[in-house]
């Protein structure tokens, strides 16, 4: 009986920290995600009023602050999507060294996408277990 009682309880803790676990990297996504879409917002809105020289140093920081992010994220989600994100930041590097508007906030604009896309996807619901 008592070893019956220690497999159950052995059971639920992994089950919990499973559960656990499985918050905390949504928690992460979801927080790091944010932080990373308040910097493309910050870096859209110097590149609207022409500060060109700002939008780089934020976007220069967006970088080193992805370049911490994605080797977190690619042990929790699918490398394709942080292929995705890393060229297009880079492609958006460039074209605000630039200063071409259209094409930097195109680029902005998708990697805004891609970043929200990720917690979304890692998101516990029916349509992404199947």
């Amino acid at each position: 009986m008592k070893s019956d009682t220690k497999k159950l309880l052995f059971a639920v803790f992994v089950i919990f920290v499973v559960i656990l676990s499985g918050f905390l990297i949504k928690w992460y996504l979801d927080s790091s995600s944010e932080k990373l879409l308040k910097q493309i917002i910050n870096i859209e809105t110097c590149i609207s009023n022409g500060e060109w020289e700002k939008a780089n140093d934020a976007a220069l920081i967006l970088n080193a602050d992805w370049e911490y992010t994605e080797n977190i994220w690619t042990i929790f989600t699918n490398h394709h999507e942080i292929d995705n994100i890393s060229i297009t930041l880079k492609n958006t590097l460039e074209y605000i060294k630039l200063k071409d508007t259209t094409d930097s906030v195109a680029y902005l604009s998708s990697l805004k996408h891609y970043i929200s896309h990720i917690p979304e996807m890692e998101k516990v619901a029916i349509k992404n277990i199947f």
